[in-house]
């Protein structure tokens, strides 16, 4: 019976040796996982952040341009409307001079 026993107990020895280094594996994998899933957020961080920032360039930009684009036509109505307002005095004047020829 006592060589029943010990041969029993060398079995749960085995067992739980076997069970005990299978745990220390896993432990370790665990770490070694979390160890890249911080890197893994890290790099998501930084790449959301990368977005973000370009995100606001181009906001940025596209507002500039706009403004840009806003100010052109501006000018360009501007210019339209004293290119209209000599056209116009250029007109009388010619008209002026046509009239003053027959008259004449």
């Amino acid at each position: 019976v006592k060589e029943l026993l010990d041969a029993k107990l060398r079995e749960v020895d085995a067992t739980v040796a076997f069970a005990e280094e299978r745990a220390d594996k896993a432990e370790k994998r665990a770490a070694s996982l979390n160890v890249q899933l911080s890197a893994t957020t890290d790099e998501l961080v930084v790449y959301k952040n990368r977005v973000r920032d370009l995100e606001e360039q181009n906001e940025e930009r596209t507002t500039g341009l706009k403004r840009q684009v806003d100010e052109l036509t501006g000018q360009h109505l501007n210019e339209r409307e004293l290119f209209d307002r000599k056209l116009a005095r250029i007109r009388e004047w010619v008209a002026g001079k046509v009239g003053e020829l027959d008259a004449a």
